[in-house]
Parts: C-alpha cells; sequence; structure tokens
C-alpha cells in the first residue's frame, strides 16, 4: 500500500510540470512534458543517493576498522577453522571451544 501512496504524490507533485512544457510547446511533442517529469524524479533520486554515499563515507570515517586490534580493550581478531575473521574476547580466542561454537 505504501508504495501506491508514494506514488500518487510523486505524480501529484511532478504533474505541474508535465502540464507546463506540454503547455509550451507544439502538440506534436507534448510528451516532453512527461519526460520533464520523469527527469525531475530521475535528478532528485540521484541527488538523494549522492547525499546518501556523502553521509555513509561521513559515517565510516568516524568509526575504527572494527577487524583491527584493540590495544587496551580485551579484543582482537580471531580465525576459527578458516571461517572470516570475528572479533572475540583475548580469553576466549584460543579456545576450541569458543570457535566450535560459532561455525
Amino acid at each position: 500500500m505504501i508504495p501506491v501512496v508514494f506514488s500518487v504524490i510523486l505524480a501529484l507533485l511532478v504533474a505541474p510540470l508535465d502540464r507546463w512544457v506540454a503547455d509550451r510547446v507544439p502538440d506534436k511533442v507534448g510528451w516532453l512534458g512527461r519526460l520533464a517529469a520523469m527527469g525531475t524524479i530521475l535528478v532528485v533520486l540521484l541527488g538523494f543517493a549522492g547525499l546518501m554515499w556523502i553521509a555513509a563515507e561521513q559515517t565510516i570515517e568516524r568509526f575504527p576498522n572494527p577487524t583491527e586490534s584493540v590495544p587496551g580493550h580485551g579484543y582482537k581478531t580471531a580465525r576459527c577453522a578458516g571461517h572470516a575473521a570475528i572479533l572475540t574476547p583475548v580469553a576466549a580466542s584460543g579456545s576450541r571451544a569458543f570457535c566450535s561454537a560459532l561455525i
């Protein structure tokens, strides 16, 4: 239901642009109004995606890489039976029981 409501609202927002362009061009190329409306939607979506990309980069820069050792905090990177690296407490990282519990 939400995509339908979103689509209706989006259509209502770009309808004036469609009419404005269609009224100012010859009847043969009235489809340019719809093209202008779709272009506007595309530009807004690309702008939104660009802003999300910038926000994600800034978030990544603020936090340290969690797969690296964190000195003095009791965590280190461990590999259990060739699986992906995970953060484990230093005391448990050498334990076979700990590794088998993760698999």
